[in-house]
């Protein structure tokens, strides 16, 4: 995730803070819903290509 917005013209520090927001979006949606944290599902392709 973090490689690919880099080549689609992010600086470094964005990329880093957009990889962060997503794993915090997506660690507070497992706690709200009593859900164990799967990576896989937060960066599989489906998600990626959605940006």
């Amino acid at each position: 995730f973090y490689e690919a917005l880099q080549q689609r013209g992010k600086k470094k520090l964005q990329a880093l803070c957009a990889v962060m927001r997503k794993l915090l979006t997506g660690l507070w949606a497992c706690l709200k819903n009593h859900q164990s944290f799967d990576s896989t599902t937060l960066f599989s392709d489906v998600h990626l290509a959605h940006g």
